[in-house]
C-alpha cells in the first residue's frame, strides 16, 4: 500500500498543482525515488519478516511488526520530503563565504 501511494502520489501532485509545475517534481519521484523504495520495501520486510516469523515468540508478532512499520513510516516520510530539505554549502579555506553570498558581509569580514 506505500509503495502504491508512491507510485500514485505524484501523479495527484501534477493534478492538484498543475501540470507544468509538478512535471519535474512527478519525474523525478518516478525515475528515481520510485525503484529506491520498492528496493527498500522488498529488502526491509522480507528480512524483517523472516526474522519477526522465525525467532519471534508468536505473541510478539504483532508488537514488533508495529515497530518496525514506526520505523518504515519515518523512512517513507523522509523519502516523500528529501526535496524539501535545505541544502548546505561547505565553507572551505579556498572557498570564502563571499562566493557562497555573492557579496562581502560585514559580520564574516575577517581583519
Amino acid at each position: 500500500a506505500d509503495a502504491a501511494m508512491i507510485i500514485f502520489l505524484p501523479h495527484v501532485e501534477e493534478l492538484v498543482l498543475g501540470y507544468p509545475e509538478a512535471q519535474p517534481l512527478a519525474d523525478s519521484k518516478l525515475h528515481v525515488v520510485v525503484p529506491r523504495v520498492l528496493c527498500a520495501t522488498f529488502t526491509f520486510w522480507g528480512s524483517f519478516n523472516l526474522v519477526n516469523f522465525w525467532l519471534t515468540p508468536p505473541h510478539l508478532y504483532m508488537l514488533f511488526s508495529s515497530l518496525a512499520s514506526i520505523g518504515w513510516n519515518t523512512y517513507l516520510s523522509i523519502v516523500a520530503h528529501e526535496h524539501l530539505r535545505p541544502v548546505f554549502i561547505k565553507v572551505t579555506p579556498t572557498r570564502k563565504m563571499e562566493d557562497v553570498w555573492g557579496e562581502k558581509r560585514a559580520s564574516s569580514a575577517v581583519p
